[in-house]
């Protein structure tokens, strides 16, 4: 059987799982359906959708972005604008995802999502204020953001000098504790942070971040004392914000001590059995604290909704080899992410394989393919510039993994407009689009330009700094 007609059979089961109930099965359907034909958008469609419907709006936003690139003339355009907005506010990207609904209505005022996309365009203006500039929460947002970015850039006084001049704004909120501690940490004041983290729980912000800060820093400080206080604190987290899930997780490695793990793990999985991070993490708990069956069950079903041959593969693969009774190995990590001893020698590979070697390899093996997105996703910049160059990137599935790559949340803004670079060149006369971090455009040379040398600058600034 062909590839095309194989995907149009793993997405007919796609669907037949998904009006089941079978949100698991149904994604990897679409995933290897997806794989086998990365350019069919109603495979995307079909997957952005039951992406949205666990959650996931990461992804699906980044696939939806991908999609309109592609410039499919077969496309319904309004589903896919529709789809992207749903993922937008759940990433609470407002005033993005009211662009988008807009769209939706402009391609269709009577298509499948019309009247949803209507009444999500009237919430969004009733209880959001974009106008009122002078709103105290259009000040403390704008008093954030440029914070943040000069935290971003490692100006840690010029972040709490915003801070300190702006306290007014903020009394009573977290959001400005976590950065005042971020920012003791970059000028390695870890005595004074861990002091704000216990001096802001005490004052009720006991909060995930901070407690997981609270953790770090008293690890860090080998303060025992502090240590106990917040281990204590953690074990009692019934709660946590999607997005600061990986940074519990972070913690709780920090803080090896599997029974609290186990805790905190098992009740985020009462309300979270769809977050990558809270399954992984709950699988590798289990597996330390003697349930090992439950473990592997709930590593097969990340599996399922990784597609298979990602990091959950792995895992499975390591304990199916694995004679030792003890596996998971102590320093093991609760983080969603491949293990060193097997990131590394694909890291090599790519350093050391020719470039024919390379593309045969990514062209032949999904779960290489799957890989090397991750470590060009996680590299510093240049290290990640090496191996966008040296691949050309000349199948559909490997150009739609770097689309995505290019609006991703959580990659470096340069590595995202390298990875447009790539795809600008292959899919010549395609619009490529790119998250500049507060919205998403079509890649520009002239931006690219512009970012790069911003980059340049700044590494020359921090290796003069480390001369003085």
């Amino acid at each position: 059987m062909d590839t095309i007609n194989l995907a149009a059979g793993l997405n007919k089961r796609g669907n037949k799982a998904l009006y089941s109930g079978d949100m698991v099965n149904a994604i990897y359907c679409f995933r290897r359906a997806l794989f086998l034909d990365a350019g069919n958008i109603e495979y995307i469609i079909d997957l952005m959708f039951a992406l949205n419907q666990l959650a996931h709006f990461d992804e699906s936003m980044e696939l939806g972005y991908a999609a309109i690139g592609m410039n499919d003339p077969s496309a319904d355009l309004s589903v896919l604008y529709f789809l992207i907005a749903e993922a937008l506010i759940g990433l609470n990207y407002f005033d993005c995802c009211i662009k988008m609904l807009e769209a939706s209505l402009d391609q269709n005022k009577e298509g499948p999502c019309s009247q949803e996309a209507r009444q999500m365009l009237d919430d969004l203006h009733q209880n959001i204020d974009f106008t009122e500039s002078e709103s105290e929460s259009y000040q403390q947002y704008s008093a954030l953001a440029e914070a943040e970015m000069k935290l971003q850039r490692g100006d840690s006084d010029g972040c709490n000098g915003i801070l300190e001049d702006k306290s007014e704004l903020f009394e009573e909120q977290p959001i400005y504790y976590l950065m005042h501690i971020n920012s003791l940490i970059q000028e390695g004041k870890l005595e004074k942070a861990l002091e704000t983290a216990v001096f802001a729980v005490k004052n009720g912000m006991d909060i995930t971040p901070v407690l997981c800060y609270g953790v770090m820093l008293a690890v860090k400080l080998d303060d025992r004392k502090q240590l106990d206080y917040f281990r204590s604190l953690m074990e009692d987290i019934d709660d946590c914000d999607v997005e600061d899930i990986g940074m519990l997780a972070d913690a709780l490695s920090i803080l090896d001590h599997n029974k609290t793990a186990y805790t905190v793990f098992k009740r985020l999985y009462a309300d979270n059995k769809f977050n990558k991070q809270v399954i992984f993490g709950f699988a590798i708990a289990c597996i330390r604290t003697g349930e090992v069956n439950h473990g592997k069950e709930l590593l097969q079903t990340l599996d399922l909704l990784e597609g298979g041959d990602a990091v959950a593969a792995v895992f499975l693969q390591s304990m199916a080899s694995s004679a030792d009774e003890t596996y998971p190995s102590d320093d093991m990590t609760y983080m969603y992410e491949y293990t060193d001893d097997y990131a590394e020698p694909g890291w090599n590979k790519l350093l050391d394989c020719s470039t024919d070697e390379l593309t045969d390899m990514l062209e032949k093996d999904k779960a290489f393919l799957n890989l090397t997105m991750w470590l060009i996703k996680n590299q510093e910049e240049s290290a990640a510039e090496h191996i966008l160059q040296k691949i050309p990137f000349h199948q559909p599935n490997q150009r739609l993994a770097l689309r995505m790559i290019a609006v991703s949340l959580s990659v470096p803004l340069l590595t995202r407009l390298n990875a447009a670079e790539v795809v600008s060149r292959e899919d010549a006369g395609k619009e490529v689009f790119v998250h500049t971090g507060s919205d998403f455009v079509p890649y520009s040379m002239e931006l690219h330009q512009v970012v790069r040398q911003i980059y340049l600058q700044e590494k020359n600034d921090t290796a003069k700094d480390h001369m003085q």
